[in-house]
């Protein structure tokens, strides 16, 4: 049995009374922005076709984040790690595309890419899991295909 002291009474009747406010998730430091799934026309695997399929990220914080050890993964667990020296100014956005390419950096932010012969995001639906270099998971992103739609907005 459960003894409410007086006070502890007031502050649940209070809160049933006013309404407690609903808890919000912090919004993470390295969210996912975009996921680009089906790249425009049949499906070749070329170069050009696996680098129309991407997931962008967004780093929200105020701080460059260094990306080593970080990775970002799909419902199946094709998985990507950054390397060292991978480094995402604040408010800036990094393009991982899926197929190879050479990596660097643009106004915007930077380009990274999977080096897969094969694509990732599923062209029906998927999810993006996003983890930081301790495996936690930071953010994520579940989508399912509409008629006409290639993208999500995450």
């Amino acid at each position: 049995m459960v003894r409410l002291v007086p006070t502890a009474v007031a502050a649940l009747v209070a809160m049933a009374t006013l309404g407690a406010a609903p808890a919000q998730a912090a919004t993470p430091r390295l969210k996912i922005a975009k996921i680009f799934y089906d790249s425009p026309g049949a499906d070749s695997r070329s170069t050009g076709s696996l680098n129309a399929e991407y997931v962008t990220l967004l780093n929200t914080s105020k701080r460059t984040l260094k990306l080593k050890g970080w990775s970002v993964r799909d419902k199946t667990g094709y998985t990507y790690t950054f390397m060292a020296g991978v480094v995402l100014k604040a408010k800036k956005r990094i393009t991982l595309r899926s197929g190879r390419g050479t990596d660097g950096s643009g106004p915007g932010g930077g380009i990274v890419h999977w080096n897969r012969d094969q694509y990732v995001w599923n062209n029906d639906q998927d999810t993006a899991y996003v983890r930081d270099r301790k495996g936690r998971l930071v953010d994520s992103c579940s989508y399912k295909a509409s008629t006409g739609s290639a993208s999500v907005g995450c």
